[in-house]
């Protein structure tokens, strides 16, 4: 049976999060033997971008994408992010977003989306850079696809409880922005969302007109290792997390039975502002953010199987760019993974799906990495974020500038203390001593 045919019967994995669900049909946004192939032994692709010469982006290496590169950028192919939203003007997303559309109270109709939209949030913004994100521009990280074009759908609103944030959508919603993805000639839809309990049936609806139109949909497993408890038919390739050595990640659930699925990177919980930084060893992911949020330097770590969504879709897009048919690149998606408990179909590889043999009218296609955008030239060094200015070498160390600033402002005040107490002496009296009797 073709991957195409099990994904046409599918049934869409919905894992148990316990008291953290959203309830009321919510939708919640998320904060796996190949066939033979002649690979050939492609080195990675060089390019001048921060986090990818440090090794920060170490994903891209776990998925071989950077070999990828040499066969195919991701150019021609649009992939249509239903999230949060996205920071189209974030320097390393500039010309990558095409359009936008906020589907917001829409009722299911696609008609009601609103043109335009921004990223209050970060995790759509997170998602699109590991997508897409300029390659070679010497800034910030790289997508699996940096050729790919965007559609910014949002769908979901930031919704912040004590102790954590969610982003949630209503299903309606959901389904408009689908719709709406499927109008505006979206081949790949990106679903970095996890359905809850249940998956509505008005979403699942939309799952399959999108796979009736010839559009590939990407959808996360969720973040729970407790793995799927109920079921609800529609066409969509499901994506579990891995961590850095390539195991299962330890919030991500097992789809060794799911009908077909795949995995990426999608790390670890815990990283810190050491961690994650060009002198440390980042655990999750690091991708574009809203620069709005967080420490707003624009980059963050996050993990989940929103992460590891992104770049099956990614992924999906160098395929569609050489020429495959939709069925056939998820096929070759499928068939070139690489097996491991947990992981289902397997962890992507995609030096091996671009690689030969290719069907007839596939080739490899050499986009440049510049999409004509202007180049963004930093004003300053940063002093924030994953790219702020050096440390001393340890992701255990913490950054030298905080000392040195204070160790400025110390020895300052130890000058002024000395001078002042100069003054005062030179302000005070001298006291009368008695005459020395004579002899």
């Amino acid at each position: 049976m073709t991957v195409a045919s099990r994904l046409t019967i599918l049934v869409l994995v919905v894992s148990a999060l316990g008291s953290s669900l959203v309830t009321d049909g919510g939708v919640r946004v998320d904060a796996s033997p190949s066939v033979s192939v002649a690979t050939k032994e492609w080195p990675p692709l060089v390019v001048n971008d921060p986090a990818v010469t440090s090794g920060m982006a170490w994903h891209l290496d776990a998925t071989n994408a950077r070999a990828a590169w040499r066969a195919s950028l991701g150019g021609g192919v649009t992939v249509a992010v239903i999230d949060t939203g996205v920071d189209h003007a974030h320097p390393d997303l500039l010309g990558q977003v095409e359009d936008r559309a906020t589907c917001l109270d829409t009722g299911g109709d696609r008609n009601k989306c609103r043109a335009g939209g921004s990223d209050p949030d970060g995790h759509g913004t997170h998602v699109a850079g590991l997508i897409a994100a300029r390659a070679d521009n010497g800034e910030g990280s790289a997508g699996v696809a940096p050729r790919a074009r965007l559609i910014s759908v949002r769908a979901a609103v930031s919704k912040c409880k004590a102790a954590d944030c969610l982003a949630s959508a209503d299903p309606s919603d959901l389904a408009a922005s689908i719709d709406w993805a499927v109008a505006h000639h979206a081949d790949i839809i990106n679903l970095s969302i996890d359905p809850g309990r249940r998956t509505s049936s008005i979403v699942a609806d939309a799952l399959n007109r999108a796979w009736d139109a010839g559009a590939a949909v990407v959808m996360a497993a969720g973040n729970s290792s407790e793995g799927p408890v109920l079921f609800a038919t529609g066409a969509a390739l499901l994506v579990t997390a891995t961590d850095r050595a390539g195991n299962l990640a330890p919030y991500a659930p097992n789809l060794d039975s799911a009908n077909v699925a795949l995995a990426a990177p999608g790390g670890r919980q815990g990283d810190t502002p050491y961690t994650c930084h060009l002198d440390g060893r980042p655990i999750g992911v690091l991708s574009t953010y809203a620069r709005s949020r967080g420490d707003r330097s624009g980059y963050a770590c996050l993990s989940g199987t929103s992460m590891a969504t992104a770049q099956v879709s990614g992924g999906l897009a160098l395929l569609l760019s050489m020429g495959y048919s939709r069925d056939d690149a998820l096929e070759r998606l499928v068939d070139t993974a690489r097996p491991a408990p947990g992981l289902a179909d397997g962890l992507i590889d995609l030096a091996a799906a671009v690689a030969e043999p290719h069907p007839l009218g596939v080739n490899y296609r050499h986009d440049s990495l510049d999409n004509g955008a202007a180049q963004v030239i930093a004003d300053q060094v940063p002093v924030v974020g994953p790219f702020a200015r050096e440390t001393t070498g340890s992701g255990r160390d913490v950054a030298l500038w905080p000392f040195l600033l204070g160790g400025a402002a110390l020895a300052g005040a130890l000058a002024e203390m000395v001078m002042r107490t100069s003054r005062r002496d030179r302000r005070r009296p001298a006291r009368d001593t008695p005459d020395r009797p004579t002899a």
